[in-house]
């Protein structure tokens, strides 16, 4: 059985959340991570506010972050869908848009119209209804997209 918690709400699942987090962020690194931690933000609670879980039979298997308002880039505050992660094995599965429209769905109730991403490859979010918004920003051949959200999120 899949389901989304959110991790501020769940004490169970921020126990096992954050040591998660922590060690795939180790592993790997895209584009909103790379700026969130030169920065010096880790996740820790107070920065699970908006933070998104994908669990499958009680483990762990993706994450996805929402932040209201960071810089990410020079020219946009935010909204941000940002350290979307999803298991190796699991990415097949198209569990990872099932999580981010979770997420979209999350930024609709809190009144936001569109929502920002910042990518190296824009190509799988654009099959999912993303826009580029520019392209090469300052931390290299990274593309910010936007996606509108509409009542299908």
């Amino acid at each position: 059985m899949l389901k989304v918690v959110k991790v501020k709400k769940d004490s169970a699942v921020k126990e096992s959340a954050i040591p998660f987090i922590e060690e795939t962020w180790k592993q790997n690194s895209n584009s909103s991570d790379v700026y969130l931690k030169e920065n010096g933000v880790k996740y820790s609670e107070d920065r699970l506010e908006s933070f998104f879980v994908l669990i499958q039979d009680d483990q762990i298997i993706g994450y996805c972050d929402f932040i209201e308002n960071a810089p990410l880039t020079d020219t946009i505050e935010g909204p941000w869908v940002s350290s979307v992660y999803m298991k190796i094995n699991d990415r097949e599965n198209n569990y990872g848009q099932l999580l981010i429209n979770h997420v979209l769905h999350y930024a609709q109730l809190q009144g936001y119209s569109n929502v920002y991403l910042l990518a190296n490859s824009g190509d799988y979010y654009r099959e999912q209804g993303w826009t580029i918004l520019e392209n090469n920003v300052k931390q290299g051949s990274q593309q910010i997209l936007i996606k509108e959200l509409t009542e299908r999120c």
